[in-house]
């Protein structure tokens, strides 16, 4: 099976170990209490669902209502399928059948029950339902793994990548994986994005209200569609400035970002940007994105949250994409394009299926013709 977490060259997985280790990468964090499942399709990788975990002594509803929204993802993307659970919970044990309150059961007489095993339970009854083949359901914890389907019980380490560890436990996927060390948490990835406070973020706003003024003289708004454009055009250098200067790791300069944010607060150009962004690759364009919605104050912060959002879910990383919505509900309760947005990543579509959602640029010309007649 391969997958290609970025454009470098493309990283083989051929063990559940192997795959286990490679997913905090792949999302962007290390999962806690929470149910993965990997989807697969003639052996390559497909999207990568995470859900919290239900309470280990949940109803079955619920556990059947988390079992059937994953399944439902499963049989849209997958023919196989490998579930994880990630988890601190201890295994729950009984006495063998026939001791009587109290007892010591004798060696190999207590039956073990994994955490979340009625969810794998209820899980696997609605793969095979749906005819979705499994890899494997895997307990991962205390950084070794144990299949839920296994007889014996035994569990697997997973040797990690880092310097401390033993020349021979690194192995080529490891070094695959170099350089994209994963947030510890999901609760750590939204840490990136979730932007300044106090009289930081006040500064900051008076920039976007000055920013404003440079983007549209005293009181004109780009209306027409040679004005869209040519702010179009603008905004978008502005943007290419802050990649560049991020790729070479420095800082952008509060101006520019104040001078990005603004222009995206004008909806006109924040659609216009939105097309602008999915014309070329969009891998470039998130480690900016990301440092610009961590720059920004809300109430402004919901615009630049679409655009990272976006651009994050098309280059395969819809954790982020969704980490960046809910910074932009946050800052605007009520926006509706982040919420929109919300319910299609939910869907779970295929990145290059936003694409085809665009317009043609000869269909957004005559729009925009039609609407400078109307105006």
């Amino acid at each position: 099976m391969t997958t290609t977490p970025t454009d470098d060259e493309p990283i083989r997985i051929s063990s559940i170990t192997e795959m286990i280790t490679a997913t905090p990468y792949i999302l962007g964090f290390r999962p806690t209490e929470s149910v993965v499942l990997i989807c697969l399709r003639d052996g390559r990788l497909g999207p990568i669902v995470r859900l919290d975990l239900p309470p280990e002594r949940a109803r079955r509803v619920t556990n059947q209502q988390v079992a059937a929204q994953l399944a439902e993802q499963a049989t849209r993307h997958a023919d196989t399928v490998l579930v994880l659970v990630y988890t601190d919970r201890s295994d729950r044990t009984r006495p063998a059948a026939g001791l009587p309150p109290g007892a010591t059961a004798p060696a190999g007489a207590v039956a073990k029950r994994l955490p979340a095993s009625r969810l794998i339970t209820e899980l696997t009854r609605e793969l095979r339902s749906a005819r979705i083949g499994e890899w494997d359901a895997a307990l991962v914890r205390d950084g070794r793994w144990s299949s839920y389907y296994a007889i014996d019980g035994g569990s697997e380490p997973l040797p990690g990548p880092g310097p401390e560890d033993e020349p021979g436990a690194r192995t080529a996927l490891h070094e695959g994986l170099a350089g994209r060390e994963p947030a510890g948490s999901r609760r750590e990835l939204a840490a990136t994005v979730d932007g300044p406070a106090g009289a930081v973020a006040d500064d900051r706003r008076g920039l976007i209200t000055d920013a404003l003024l440079w983007w549209t003289g005293p009181g004109l708004l780009p209306r027409t569609a040679a004005e869209v454009t040519a702010a179009v055009e603008k905004l978008g250098a502005r943007i290419e400035d802050g990649v560049a200067a991020t790729a070479r790791g420095r800082t952008t300069s509060d101006r520019v970002n104040a001078q990005i944010v603004a222009g995206l607060l004008q909806h006109d150009l924040r659609d216009e940007i939105l097309h602008w962004c999915l014309r070329g690759s969009t891998d470039s364009l998130v480690p900016y994105l990301s440092a610009l919605l961590d720059w920004t104050p809300d109430p402004a912060a919901a615009e630049i949250a679409t655009v990272l959002a976006l651009c994050a879910y098309r280059s395969g990383n819809g954790p982020l994409a969704v980490i960046a919505l809910e910074r932009g509900l946050e800052a605007d309760p009520r926006h509706r394009l982040s919420k929109l947005m919300l319910k299609f990543f939910a869907a779970g579509p295929e990145p290059a299926e936003l694409d085809r959602l665009l317009p043609r640029d000869e269909q957004r010309s005559q729009e925009w013709v039609n609407r400078d007649r109307a105006g």
